[in-house]
């Protein structure tokens, strides 16, 4: 089973990354799609390597400025086509918002 994080809020990163990881342990996979504030989470590099159990770490392109692009690193920038495969391919969405 594929589950989508949906991060819209860089708040209570603790407890998404503490749920995302119970759930990737029990063989599930996971990913995360940074959209709106939540793209903020991706300049905390703490939070980036909390995370590196993920199967798929998304941005939304829309949603961050051309300067902050350069600097994200093991991020995959997307476009709102590429959202909408994200939603395609995974049985289960989380929105964190």
């Amino acid at each position: 089973m594929r589950t989508l994080f949906i991060i819209g809020s860089c708040t209570a990163r603790r407890t998404v990354t503490e749920l995302a990881a119970k759930i990737a342990s029990l063989d599930y996979e996971v990913s995360f799609l940074f959209i709106k504030d939540g793209c903020q989470c991706l300049t905390d590099r703490g939070f980036i390597n909390s995370i590196d159990f993920a199967e798929g770490r998304y941005a939304l392109k829309e949603c961050v400025d051309e300067k902050f692009l350069r600097s994200i690193q093991s991020v995959d920038v997307i476009d709102y086509d590429g959202w909408v495969r994200l939603l395609e391919e995974h049985e289960s969405i989380v929105s964190w918002t």
